[in-house]
Parts: structure tokens; sequence; C-alpha cells
């Protein structure tokens, strides 16, 4: 839901709403989801060398994936943009240099226009997932938490220094070698996770929901007091960047953690209770077609912010339309639902 206004319907009512924390938002856990399943998922595979190398190929098949979607995505932006409709600002494109410099910067992931350059991190993500994964395999956790750990604290101190493709101007735009902190920090939990098969004790959950209360709060109280404060008074530009979501500044990280943990206080408690047993049947759903429903959302936003201004005047509008076609393409197909063809078994 988070993604989806993000996306479609910036600036209206209802992503007011659900951005009223201004420091976190739908991708950050996005990324970090994305890393624990993997953590979760590949941790018992890989424990065998066959089962590694097995591992090993389909992150280069889904790294390969990524980056043909984003190819596709990138084209079908430069098409928009070539409508007679189309916004100037629509794809955030560099079409001066003619259409050669251009494939060459697509086919180099440097060409990123406005809403889709997450595929590029992925992409990163899942080829620099290679040696990670290998490296949790061998018991090195303190290796590549303390790799993520100073390339993120290397973007804090040069932001642009590792950017992957041209900065914009103006907009939001993602730091790769900050955001890869959520990333293997999942894939680092879920692989000790996976190993451990740890949960805390009932004492230390509430211990962690009473201190993640608390930080969450804090957080949002700063969010809301931040743009009534006096510009005098407002946050220098060293504490602006403890809060900057494009390099995930240290307080984002902390505010992520602590929404995330009440998340899974959230989601753990309604899963105890038999309405909710729908809702929580269609996240699912979505979570497992993630993929499906980026590229569903993405389109829409190209297509979207192509139109004239005259046409988004009222960004609310568009949010309905947008559950709908995730709620389409999250669907299972009929082969899905059949499930695998069973197995002949020989007769007695």
């Amino acid at each position: 839901m988070a993604m989806l206004v993000a996306h479609v319907a910036q600036s209206g009512l209802v992503d007011r709403v659900v951005h009223v924390g201004r420091y976190v938002d739908g991708a950050a856990g996005f990324v970090f989801l994305s890393g624990l399943v993997l953590g979760l998922s590949r941790q018992q595979q890989a424990a065998s060398r066959e089962g590694a190398r097995a591992v090993r190929k389909w992150l280069l098949r889904r790294a390969a994936t990524l980056y043909g979607i984003q190819l596709l995505l990138v084209g079908l932006a430069v098409t928009v943009a070539q409508a007679p409709l189309s916004s100037a600002s629509a794809a955030s494109l560099d079409l001066s240099a003619g259409w050669l410099p251009l494939a060459l910067r697509a086919l180099s992931m440097q060409e990123q226009p406005i809403y889709i350059d997450i595929l590029p991190m992925y992409v990163l993500f899942l080829i620099l997932a290679i040696p990670a994964v290998e490296a949790l395999r061998r018991g090195a956790f303190a290796w590549v938490a303390g790799a993520s750990l100073a390339l993120w604290a290397f973007t804090q101190v040069q932001p642009d220094g590792l950017a992957l493709g041209a900065i914009r101007p103006r907009g939001y735009q993602f730091r790769w070698a900050a955001w890869q902190l959520l990333f293997f920090g999942g894939l680092c939990v879920g692989w000790w996770v996976g190993q451990r098969d740890a949960r805390p004790t009932l004492a230390t959950r509430r211990r962690l929901v009473v201190a993640a209360t608390v930080v969450a709060g804090s957080m949002l109280v700063l969010a809301r007091l931040e743009p009534l404060t006096p510009y005098h008074l407002r946050l220098s530009t060293v504490a602006a960047a403890l809060v900057e979501k494009a390099t995930l500044g240290p307080l984002v990280v902390v505010d992520f953690a602590a929404l995330f943990v009440l998340g899974l206080a959230v989601v753990d408690a309604l899963g105890r209770r038999a309405w909710t047993a729908v809702a929580l049947a269609w996240l699912q759903a979505v979570g497992q077609r993630s993929l499906r429903c980026y590229i569903a959302i993405t389109v829409m936003a190209v297509v979207v912010h192509a139109l004239p201004p005259t046409w988004t005047a009222a960004p609310d509008a568009f949010v309905i339309p947008g559950l709908v076609l995730i709620h389409v393409v999250a669907r299972p197909s009929a082969a899905e639902r059949r499930g695998p063809p069973a197995t002949p078994t020989a007769a007695a």
C-alpha cells in the first residue's frame, strides 16, 4: 500500500495518512524482507556444496531476470516520454545526447528514470549476495555484517561516491551502497534464525515492543514537528543527514527497526483472529508475487506521471485502481491453483 501510494498518489490525502512518518516508507520494508526471505529460504539448501552451487545459479538467474525487466521498464519510460500528452518532467530522461548514449546508459544501468531506480539496486544486491552466502555458509557472519556496515558508513560520509547513475537535481533517489545495509542485514538475520530456529521469549518480546514504541513514537513526533519549526531552528545539515532516506541515515535505520518490531507484533496478534484471515491471506499472496506487483505498480506509475498535470490533479483517484491492479496481478494462475501434477505410483 505504501509503495503504491508513493508511486501513483503522491501529495494526496491517502499519501499523507500512509506516510505520516516521513523517515521510513514501504521501500525499506521491501528491501529488508527480500534479504530476510533469502536468508530463511536458502540457508538449509546452501549447507552442502551442491546446494550452494544451486543457490549461486539461482541468484545469477534472478539477477539476469531483473536486469531484463529493468531494460524493458526503461524502454517503456522512453516510449511514454515521446507521447504527445507526456509532461516534460514525467520520465526524467536525458534524451539530448541521442539514442545510442541513452541505450548504453540503460545497458550499464546508469539510466534510471524516476520510479525505476530500485531494480538496478537489486541486481547488484543479488550479485553481491553470491560471495555473502558463501561467507555465511562458512560461518563468517562478522565479515558480511562488517562489510555491509562499512559500505553504509562510507555512504554517510560520501553520499554520491558510489552512486549508480546520475544524481537527479530534484526528487528522491536511492543510494544502493546505503540501502544494501537493509538487504544484507535481513540476509544475516534470516540466515541466523534459520540456523538456530531462534524465537525470543515472551518477556523479551514485550520489552522489545515497549522500546520500539518509544523509538517509533519519538521519531513520529520529530517528523511532525520538523516542518513546523522556524527555519533558523530547523535541523542543521549534519543533523538532517541523520534522517535522510536516500542515504538511509542512522536514525532512519533505528526508526525502521522499531517499526519492523511493531509490525511483527501486530501481525502476530492479528494472526490469532479469524476475521483477519482473508486480509492476511491477500497480503501473503501479494508477498509471494511481489515482483509481479512491483512491475504492475511501476508501469502504472510511468503512465500516470506521463499524464498532463491537469489529469492528475486528484492523485487519490488512482489508489483504488492501483489496489485492483495489485489484486488481479497477485491472484494465482490456474496452473498455480491446480498445483504440481500428481506423481504416478506403481501398481502393487
